[in-house]
């Protein structure tokens, strides 16, 4: 069990116009800035991530990718010596520049990947050595239809691979979407009024007391919107395909690996 600290850094809560996201100034600010038990949980994967690199900081750049409209990079601006915040949104890229003026984060460089290859983005990026790779809740969303995610995804993480050190890490968060935790995000869902998950009874039972028997309930995935279909567990058996488990983490919502590229 990791003993965690509190070191996620609470960014400025700005308004931009003409963006916003669910009623509020930012996807940062309803998901990460808004008192209450939600929003603790949802920090709970950036902690996590802070935790695990705790002893690399102030050593190594760091490519953040999917970082959103940047909830993350006051922290990673403090922990680490560089760091690459990449989105394929452009509006929350906008937005975490402007993030990065106001809080004066001059060690953050953001790119947004929309049309762009990976060899394109590695040009654009401060001609450094990046050690650490990381994918914070965002891989659950990569893939062309949900009979190809998980190849999809080992797909993706090839391509990305490329932009660190051959013998760096690569830390991926994702939801737990079977069993227990499935369940309790499924009476949380209901309480706190967040987004309802909408699952076929039979299917639900399936996937909390059968946790890898997601089968039915991909079909209901859907690229860079659903959670509903995806299987943590499946992920891990592709992951092995490709990657070295250098450790992983479960808490009660999140699945962490720390993976290596196998040799050559």
């Amino acid at each position: 069990m990791l003993r965690m600290k509190n070191r996620f850094i609470f960014g400025p809560n700005i308004k931009m116009p003409n963006y916003s996201y669910r009623n509020c100034n930012s996807y940062t600010e309803y998901n990460y800035l808004k008192p209450g038990l939600s929003t603790f949980l949802k920090r709970r994967p950036l902690e996590i991530v802070l935790q695990l690199t705790s002893h690399f900081f102030n050593k190594v750049n760091v490519i953040d990718y999917g970082c959103g409209d940047g909830p993350l990079i006051p922290s990673e601006s403090k922990y680490y010596k560089n760091t690459v915040g990449v989105d394929i949104n452009p509006k929350f890229i906008e937005y975490a520049k402007i993030v990065k003026k106001v809080a004066n984060l001059k060690n953050i460089t953001l790119i947004c990947s929309q049309n762009k290859s990976i060899n394109e983005i590695k040009k654009i990026m401060p001609k450094k050595k990046y050690q650490i790779l990381l994918l914070i809740e965002m891989l659950e969303h990569v893939g062309l239809n949900w009979k190809s995610m998980y190849i999809d995804k080992i797909l993706f993480l090839r391509k990305i691979r490329k932009l660190i050190e051959p013998k760096g890490l690569i830390i991926i968060t994702v939801p737990k979407m079977t069993g227990i935790s499935l369940f309790l995000q499924k009476i949380g869902s209901f309480f706190f009024k967040t987004d309802p998950l909408n699952i076929p009874f039979l299917d639900f039972l399936k996937s909390v007391f059968l946790s890898y028997s997601t089968t039915n309930l991909e079909k209901l995935w859907k690229p860079l919107v659903a959670h509903i279909g995806f299987n943590e567990k499946k992920l891990e058996s592709y992951l092995k395909i490709d990657f070295d488990f250098v450790c992983k983490y479960s808490d009660l919502f999140t699945q962490v690996f720390v993976l290596k590229s196998k040799a050559n």
